[in-house]
């Protein structure tokens, strides 16, 4: 790495003897790591990066650049209305925001319904139905670029009274944290409302 250091005056013999030395001529223009730009050049001397991108224009390439680590997604989610009368509908929603600083590819959204509980329509991220599995329903999400968020919508009904748990993670390849990108959305369905005030809750 050249530093400051590398601007001093030289005092040696020959012709460099008290001239100020260009740090990059300091320096064997060596490529490292194949990507076809010595390291004169090369603002990711030791990272594979022909294409050179640097989005924050700190003269170090996105591939190497301790402030472009990772993209973070956040899940935000509700259940409402809570309680709700067994067979009426139910609506879910959620929202992931990317905290990171690259953009969020490959991310879904995952739900896992309870046994009672039965999905009448799905919209995912893109404006699409969400895919299907069993009790799983998986929705496709757009890429999020930058501090921006997507949504996907769906509206249940409960076949039976009780507590029903809808678990949501949001799924995202690389994500450096766990604790902010899924939920345990609790409901509660019931054959009629007097006497309950209801309430809603999530974790």
């Amino acid at each position: 790495m050249v530093t400051a250091c590398a601007e001093r005056t030289v005092v040696s013999h020959g012709r460099t003897a008290g001239r100020p030395v260009n740090p990059k001529e300091a320096v064997p223009d060596v490529d490292h790591d194949g990507d076809g730009l010595g390291v004169r050049e090369d603002n990711c001397q030791l990272v594979f990066n022909p294409e050179q991108q640097d989005r924050d224009g700190d003269h170090i390439g996105d591939a190497c650049d301790p402030d472009l680590v990772h993209a973070d997604a956040r899940l935000v989610a509700s259940l409402a209305p809570s309680p709700v009368l067994v067979n009426d509908e139910v609506r879910l929603s959620a929202t992931v925001t990317n905290t990171g600083n690259l953009p969020a590819t490959g991310l879904s959204v995952r739900v896992i319904l309870p046994e009672a509980m039965t999905l009448l329509r799905s919209t995912d991220g893109t404006g699409q139905p969400c895919h299907v599995s069993g009790m799983r329903v998986i929705c496709a999400m757009p890429a999020i670029v930058g501090i921006a968020s997507a949504s996907i919508a769906l509206v249940l009904k409960p076949a039976e009274a009780g507590d029903h748990s809808v678990f949501v993670v949001a799924d995202l390849p690389g994500d450096p944290t766990l604790d902010d990108c899924m939920v345990t959305l609790e409901g509660t369905a019931v054959t009629h409302m007097s006497g309950l005030s209801g309430s809603k809750k999530s974790d």
